[in-house]
């Protein structure tokens, strides 16, 4: 039986199991690629994304024809760290710096985006 895809525990600094990944070290067209456990194609699952956005606006009117309208806009309003997918599994030598060998494989190394908030006036004439 094959070890887990996944840590026990998982964290940005421990997603993926390397033990449960395995491959030639130089493609041929009996293994072209690397094998990925117990899991199928496309079945890794990432961290997850949550994001609330927010803008509030209100017009005043100034004449006729003329207004000013204020403005206001959040983004990841609760800053929530939404965390990317962890380093991709590939062929030993791969220089993306995922490869099997690679002391990053299977860690999560960025998050999105952080809170941000942004404020306008606009006057329409």
């Amino acid at each position: 039986m094959l070890p887990d895809s996944y840590c026990a525990n998982r964290s940005y600094t421990c997603w993926l199991n390397r033990n449960a990944f395995s491959g030639p070290s130089v493609p041929s067209a009996a293994a072209p690629t690397p094998y990925f456990g117990n899991i199928g194609v496309n079945r890794l699952v990432g961290p997850g994304y949550f994001d609330v956005g927010l803008a509030l606006s209100r017009r005043f009117s100034v004449r006729e024809k003329q207004y000013v309208e204020i403005r206001a806009e959040s983004f990841n309003l609760e800053n929530r760290v939404n965390f990317r997918n962890p380093s991709n599994p590939g062929l030993v030598g791969n220089a993306s710096g995922s490869a099997l060998n690679s002391s990053n494989f299977g860690k999560i190394l960025s998050d999105v985006s952080p809170r941000i908030m942004q404020f306008a006036v606009k006057y329409v004439f």
